[in-house]
């Protein structure tokens, strides 16, 4: 498996870590709760559900993975590095790129109260 393909699959994998309130029993008014690696991740503005994707914030995520973030406010867009790997992310483009290969999210990043925020896949 090339590198690309393991860390993108990596990135899905640890993505699958994050669970919404097991069962999608969630009521209307009940906070979004995120866990990675059996972790609470807390976020300083609450993640939110659009189009059936639910978008939380890069930063507390992408350091909880270890990455090193780094934010361009003239094209608006944030990266996170570490060693081979390297996730960027643009506000309002569907187009993430993963160590040079692009793929397309569901949600375009946002965003919201000021901080940028980025979907997660509900399983």
């Amino acid at each position: 498996m090339s590198k690309i393909s393991y860390y993108f699959t990596g990135l899905f994998f640890i993505i699958s870590l994050f669970t919404i309130n097991p069962g999608n029993t969630r009521a209307e008014d009940d906070p979004i709760r995120v866990t990675l690696d059996a972790n609470p991740v807390e976020f300083s503005a609450p993640p939110f559900i659009e189009n059936s994707s639910t978008l939380v914030q890069f930063r507390p995520v992408f350091e909880r993975m270890g990455l090193d973030i780094t934010w361009d406010a003239n094209t608006r867009t944030i990266t996170g590095h570490k060693q081979d790997i390297e996730i960027e992310l643009q506000i309002d483009n569907p187009i993430a790129k993963v160590n040079d290969k692009l793929t397309t999210l569901s949600v375009a990043p946002k965003l919201r109260e000021g901080l940028s925020q980025s979907l997660l896949e509900q399983r």
